[in-house]
């Protein structure tokens, strides 16, 4: 089989959002890959006849410069690379050091002529010496690598190692963590930070496992720590709903509300680290505390699963703007909801509801312009959100809102009130607007009409994935065992 066809083969299986090609050579890969990927990108020093064809086809960029001149100005993230561009060996490390540092998590790597079928193909003009990078990435514990002889050249295939397998949780007995959380409301199949903390962090044990008795939850965990002969060599809890823990271990707590209770003041204080999920939630609690040390690590989402698809509901009516939360008055702000419907006449809307609500709660007036679905799977509301055209967020004190990360990670903007990490990135256009509460069908239209100026997917892959949150919470776990 020829490298362009199993490329093409594997690009329609996986169908990556970003596409990126160093050296174009004839755009022969290029071509195959193109009709299953959402954006590429062609990288090559010399444009020629066939490559400049190339910028003729949909949601296409090619550059022609040098890939260390293309990566100094390139920001996004990639899902899905093809690295067959300078064969020097120097030249293929540094444009894979660049792809693996904006890979997405899942993301996958080919490099061309790693296992050329003979040495007279090791000359500038063929395979070059970049067969040598395989031996290099094969010493890496963090990345799969698996070569094919494929045509004469060979061809290798690059993925980000999981921190869940059998041999990095086996190497990490030596530094067991216990998880105490409180118990969480959610969509059900949805997953918490917790859910990805135990998946990721090698020897992290769940020792609340469905207790929710808080006025208890910390005399329970004290009697396991002085019953257990193996004791954890840190602490990863919750610092909202029970009292400090006297257990004499590295502990790291995570503050979720903005709404102040007393009891967390002497959590905070008696914890090694705080971790707040945006700087609006931290500026609530600031003056009021005095922890040994402060992290801002957002709560991120899972962009291999939430991602752009063609498939749309067929319940949700055309040109529908898209609503997660409940129909609480307060936190939700479902009233500004309910108002901006019966403003915006020309719209449809799609509600999807945490609680029990029916649509008698929207005026009968406005009703069949609306849809409702209640407590529904992670994969409809998946299909739900990539069948609307933006999405409005109306909490009053919203500490981060991991549905609006889940909403944009499929590329759909926002609108929303100044809170959580809305106000931490309110200077940035890229992912939506902020809106007052009398401006919202105003900013709505704005954003369906400069639909362009958007994207997202590309803005919230850099700061929220749940890899860049994994790797801020291994950290603070390194530091202090």
């Amino acid at each position: 089989m020829h490298h362009s066809t199993f490329i093409g083969y594997l690009a329609s299986i996986y169908r990556p959002a970003n596409y990126v090609e160093l050296g174009l050579y004839e755009g022969e890969t290029f071509r195959l890959v193109h009709p299953h990927a959402k954006k590429l990108i062609g990288v090559d020093m010399k444009l020629n006849s066939h490559t400049n064809e190339l910028k003729k086809l949909e949601h296409v960029e090619i550059h022609e410069c040098k890939t260390d001149d293309f990566f100094a100005n390139f920001i996004g993230v990639i899902d899905m690379a093809f690295i067959d561009a300078d064969h020097r060996f120097s030249s293929v490390k540094r444009d894979f050091d660049n792809i693996l540092s904006r890979l997405n998590p899942g993301g996958v790597i080919l490099l061309h002529d790693t296992d050329p079928e003979n040495d007279t193909l090791i000359n500038p003009m063929n395979c070059g010496d970049s067969f040598k990078i395989v031996s290099l990435l094969e010493k890496r514990d963090d990345i799969n690598v698996l070569t094919f002889p494929l045509t004469e050249a060979g061809l290798t295939l690059v993925t980000r190692k999981n921190s869940t397998r059998t041999q990095l949780r086996q190497k990490a007995t030596s530094k067991k963590g216990w998880l105490i959380n409180d118990c969480l409301t959610c969509i059900p199949g949805s997953k918490t930070l917790w859910n990805y903390l135990l998946a990721e962090i090698p020897g992290l044990e769940d020792k609340t496992n469905g207790y929710t008795d808080y006025s208890i939850l910390a005399d329970k965990i004290e009697t396991d720590y002085n019953s257990e002969e193996v004791k954890p060599k840190y602490i990863i809890r919750n610092g909202t709903y029970f009292r400090k823990l006297n257990i004499n271990v590295p502990t790291f707590c995570l503050i979720q509300d903005t709404q102040y209770n007393p009891v967390q003041t002497e959590v905070i204080n008696s914890c090694d680290v705080v971790v707040f999920p945006s700087k609006f939630t931290y500026d609530a609690y600031k003056d009021r505390i005095q922890p040994k040390r402060v992290e801002i690590i957002q709560n991120g989402a899972d962009f291999d699963f939430f991602k752009p698809l063609d498939e749309k509901h067929p319940d949700v009516l055309p040109n529908s703007i898209i609503f997660i939360g409940d129909a609480s008055i307060g936190k939700k702000g479902f009233p500004l909801v309910l108002d901006t419907i019966h403003k915006m006449s020309e719209m449809n809307f799609c509600l999807i509801m945490k609680d029990d609500s029916t649509l008698d709660i929207i005026p009968y007036e406005d009703r069949e312009r609306v849809r409702m679905f209640n407590k529904v799977p992670m994969e409809t509301v998946r299909l739900l959100i990539n069948s609307s055209v933006c999405a409005i967020c109306t909490s009053g004190n919203e500490e981060e809102h991991i549905s609006g990360i889940e909403i944009g990670a499929c590329n759909i903007p926002m609108v929303t009130r100044p809170v959580g990490r809305y106000s931490d990135d309110r200077n940035d256009i890229e992912w939506g607007v902020i809106a007052a509460d009398n401006e919202f069908p105003e900013k709505i239209r704005f954003v369906l009409k400069n639909r362009h100026l958007f994207s997202p997917r590309s803005y919230y892959s850099t700061k929220y994935s749940t890899a860049l949150s994994m790797k801020k919470w291994g950290q603070i776990i390194k530091d202090y065992t």
